[in-house]
């Protein structure tokens, strides 16, 4: 006896809603996986992307590439990940500036909603450098110099950035004034101090920790609670009386907000993992960044907490939105 076309019907429809489900948790991932970075290639930054997206790549099976979109204060490349399709095989790499531009750009074309983070693969902070032939040696007798003169200048990364932001609180909290100057890389600023082009720059902890025995360039605070286990030399500005001078410098990916649940936990697992490992501790110790240590819910509850903190930056140093 044959079996009903109407059974036959019923049994083909439960086999194809189920297909996709299985197959959709059996392959991903299928293809390459592509992190797009706001930064041109052979920096710190892109150094430990690609360690974490090699080992990574070799736990899925699969293999993951870089992608250098740099440009427009990292809009182009967030606008970018932003467009892709959420199917987990587009990740984006980021840093403070995902958060500040938010507020700094008027119309940045994406919302912290949009993403949700998949891994925070390490984190810095922030040193103020000074050229040795000024007279200052410290943020005390730098803070004294500076008072009453109105011919300063720091380098900055652009207007609204971490780098100009600070540099304003600082004049802000110490009271004195300096004018800031734009350079287009972290590289600039420094030799600009070198060259006693300009009185100051906020640089990286990577950037900075090359000069830390330097003749011509004196490292007298860094903005973090603590001081850095890569430089214990330089003080914090809370040691110098200064504590709202604090500023964690992250690096993390981030995939578009509704990619399936069960794809950002498959990748989410993977890096953290491979975060643990000895080999991205010591990728983290080459460059001078630290591990993250506190959860992804936290750092999504920090970046919210940062932007409210960014909003009212920019209103007490009166910064003009782009």
């Amino acid at each position: 006896m044959s079996i009903p076309r109407r059974l036959w019907l019923c049994a083909a429809l439960a086999l194809a809603a189920h297909a996709p489900v299985h197959a959709q948790g059996a392959a991903f991932p299928q293809k390459t996986i592509k992190i797009v970075s706001p930064y041109a290639p052979g920096g710190s930054t892109d150094l430990l992307t690609r360690a974490a997206a090699e080992l990574v790549g070799k736990k899925l099976g699969q293999a993951m590439i870089i992608e250098s979109r740099p440009g427009a204060g990292t809009l182009i490349a967030t606008r970018a990940v932003k467009a892709a399709d959420a199917d987990g095989y587009t990740l984006l790499l980021q840093s403070n500036g995902f958060v500040s531009n938010l507020h700094a750009f008027k119309d940045p074309g994406y919302a912290m909603a949009d993403f949700k983070p998949v891994a925070v693969l390490g984190k810095s902070s922030y040193v103020l450098m000074i050229s040795t032939k000024g007279p200052a040696r410290d943020i005390k007798e730098f803070v004294d110099y500076a008072k009453g003169r109105n011919d300063l200048s720091y380098g900055t990364l652009g207007r609204g950035g971490r780098t100009h932001i600070l540099a304003e609180e600082f004049a802000l909290r110490a009271g004195f004034k300096w004018q800031d100057i734009p350079y287009k890389g972290g590289a600039d600023g420094v030799n600009a101090v070198l060259g006693k082009h300009i009185d100051g720059y906020f640089a990286s902890v990577a950037l900075a920790h090359p000069h830390a025995q330097s003749s011509n360039l004196r490292l007298i605070g860094i903005a973090s609670e603590v001081r850095s286990e890569f430089l214990p030399a330089v003080p914090t500005f809370k040691e110098a009386g200064i504590p709202q001078m604090t500023d964690d410098l992250w690096i993390a990916l981030f995939a578009r907000s509704d990619t399936p649940q069960p794809l950002l936990d498959t990748l989410r697992e993977a890096f953290r993992e491979v975060s643990a490992s000895e080999e991205m501790k010591t990728v983290r110790q080459r460059i001078q960044m630290s591990t993250y240590t506190a959860s992804l819910s936290e750092f999504e509850t920090g970046m919210k907490a940062a932007l409210v903190q960014t909003i009212q930056e920019f209103k007490q140093h009166n910064l003009p939105r782009q």
